[in-house]
């Protein structure tokens, strides 16, 4: 596939992990609120 990167652009430490539409951690801290999610109007 070729998406492999030995070094990400902004190093380990601070690397993004996950789809940065969900960030907020009142959204994604636990699982009552994560399966809202589908339902919620952005």
């Amino acid at each position: 596939m070729g998406t492999y990167l030995a070094q990400p652009k902004k190093g380990h430490i601070d690397m993004g992990i996950g789809l940065s539409e969900y960030t907020d951690p009142k959204q994604t801290q636990n699982l009552i609120s994560m399966l809202k999610i589908p339902f919620s109007k952005k």
